[in-house]
């Protein structure tokens, strides 16, 4: 989305709510959103809509939370690593710590994101890059990571050397069938 690339957030919320509204008028019981970034938005989609949204980290929280996993590394976008959206709201239902990467190494992975995988490339060197990141994290205290952006699956293995991987994507969608069959059956 261009505009978020901008910063233009009211933008970016503005069109994320409008298109909440339309979902609700057309009779949806509640909001998936699949992407981890835009769910920074969560709260004004849901205002301005009148629906819930099922939020992208409450699933994995859950997982984290029956794991027992005290301390858990966040990776995704810039704004998902440095956002409080995303981290205060896994603290909040897991009970767990989030840590993220170093400023410098937050950036290398935004940019792995958008400039790799977002375009289809998945490099080596940056799966490598990735993989050591991961083990740095692991010896700040983290127990699992949490992948808070859909493409890193395309370059971080699941459960490497013993670290449980949160895929956020894949939790999120198992949850949205469930909500939805219940709002079905009910």
């Amino acid at each position: 989305m261009e505009s978020c690339s901008r910063g233009d957030d009211n933008h970016v919320a503005a069109i994320l709510s409008e298109a909440g509204r339309s979902l609700k008028a057309g009779g949806a019981d509640f909001i998936v959103m699949a992407n981890n970034t835009m769910h920074q938005f969560a709260g004004q989609i849901e205002r301005a809509s009148g629906l819930e949204l099922l939020h992208i980290s409450d699933p994995t929280s859950l997982e984290i939370q029956k794991a027992g996993h005290e301390t858990v590394a966040l990776l995704g976008t810039r704004a998902t690593m440095e956002g409080d959206f995303y981290s205060e709201r896994i603290l909040q239902n897991s009970g767990a710590e989030v840590i993220t990467p170093d400023p410098k190494e937050r950036t290398e992975v935004n940019r792995i994101i958008f400039d790799e995988l977002a375009r289809g490339v998945v490099s080596t060197g940056s799966r490598d890059y990735l993989g050591d990141l991961i083990h740095k994290l692991h010896d700040r205290g983290a127990g699992a990571v949490v992948l808070g952006c859909s493409e890193l699956k395309a370059i971080v293995a699941p459960d490497r050397d013993a670290m449980r991987i949160y895929d956020t994507t894949r939790l999120h969608a198992k949850a949205a069938v469930k909500r939805a069959l219940e709002v079905t059956y009910a």
